[in-house]
């Protein structure tokens, strides 16, 4: 398939606007929860159908610029938000509008949908937790910092990791403070939760892994750089990337390190991890497979620009993003070769939104046209 060919037919596609209904949208049951990455392991691997071939596009939402987030979908409702401080709810299927939230401050961190709930953050400092009918809010909590990581809930709690550079466990259903730990610098990166443990990083250079319910230190492990990108914890084993362009891969029980690479290039993204490999790109643009039990290089697929969104993967499918043109490709995973690529448009603001394939579709976030709803071209 002919780059040419997808972007013809997306703009031929998007000049018709139609409902997803009459688009034929699958009418697969969406998922019950929603977290940054796919899950609370932040795996960015996805239980949806993947899009193989040239796919058309099933709706567009416009959302003022920029759009750093991304989406969070279960329940039939798509929610996302952008640095105006608006948190759209949306019908997932057509793109309807159902309620809107101003949290009065700009929004980077992806929400999450879990117990008929949206929970979320803003810039501002304070994360909150929203009916999902509705919007209205249910509890409000406020940081000594803005905050750019997206929350994780597990069990009867919700974690935010802030810019002020702690840690919060909050109670999920009053919002009231339960701990806190000091990770050491501002926390961009999201943390993960796998079984008794969380992960959390920041920008100090430490990777901590803590009791989930206590935030008692199990271990630490120094990056001697600092840590953007969000770990992923999968077969025992936290993958994450770093400032120098390291790969690392450590014991999730110990911290030992099981093996590290160097990309050439700094790391801001997170890592996606499937059953037999790492997909993670730096931020020139070159995106890797490496075998997720060696570090072994796979494959590595250049997006020809730069590139600080993460990758997804759903099936044999891989996700990407570049900065400069906007180009959303979709990849084998096994060897990385080319299936298709559409512009997602362009507008000169570093983009973290990352690709979300739910249902059959697959959503993300454009700093030039909103949010952007692709379907399998019938």
């Amino acid at each position: 398939m002919k780059p040419d060919r997808v972007f013809l037919a997306v703009l031929a596609a998007s000049s018709l606007f139609l409902s997803a209904d009459a688009q034929g949208v699958p009418k697969a049951d969406w998922p019950e929860t929603s977290f940054f990455r796919g899950n609370l392991s932040r795996t960015g691997l996805y239980a949806s159908e993947p899009l193989r071939d040239e796919p058309a596009l099933a709706w567009t939402f416009p959302i003022d610029r920029p759009v750093r987030a991304s989406a969070a979908v279960a329940a039939g409702y798509a929610v996302i938000g952008s640095e105006a401080g608006v948190l759209n709810a949306l019908d997932a299927a057509s793109g309807e509008p159902r309620w809107q939230f101003d949290a009065g401050a700009a929004i980077v961190a992806t929400t999450a949908i879990a117990d008929n709930r949206v929970y979320g953050a803003d810039l501002g400092g304070r994360a909150w937790a929203l009916a999902l009918e509705s919007g209205e809010a249910q509890w409000t909590f406020t940081a000594e910092g803005g905050i750019y990581a997206s929350p994780a809930v597990a069990d009867d709690t919700a974690f935010v990791s802030s810019l002020d550079g702690n840690l919060y466990a909050l109670s999920r259903d009053s919002g009231a403070e339960i701990w806190r730990f000091a990770l050491g610098g501002e926390a961009w990166s999201s943390p993960a939760v796998a079984g008794d443990r969380i992960f959390a990083a920041s920008r100090a250079g430490t990777l901590f892994a803590l009791e989930l319910e206590s935030g008692r230190v199990l271990w630490s492990w120094e990056a001697g750089t600092g840590i953007d990108s969000t770990p992923a914890v999968d077969g025992g084993v936290v993958y994450v990337g770093t400032y120098a362009g390291d790969v690392v891969a450590l014991d999730s029980s110990s911290g030992d390190i099981v093996w590290s690479v160097s990309l050439g290039s700094a790391i801001y993204a997170s890592p996606a991890v499937d059953g037999s490999a790492v997909y993670i790109n730096g931020i020139d643009g070159s995106l890797h497979a490496l075998d997720r039990e060696t570090g072994e290089a796979r494959w590595m697929f250049e997006m020809g620009s730069p590139a600080y969104s993460s990758a997804s993967v759903s099936g044999e499918v891989v996700y990407a993003l570049s900065e400069r043109g906007g180009w959303l490709y979709a990849l084998a995973a096994a060897d990385g070769i080319e299936l298709w690529r559409v512009v997602t448009g362009y507008e000169g603001d570093w983009r973290a939104s990352t690709p979300v394939p739910v249902n059959g579709m697959l959503f993300i976030g454009s700093n030039r046209d909103g949010l952007l709803v692709f379907r399998q071209a019938n």
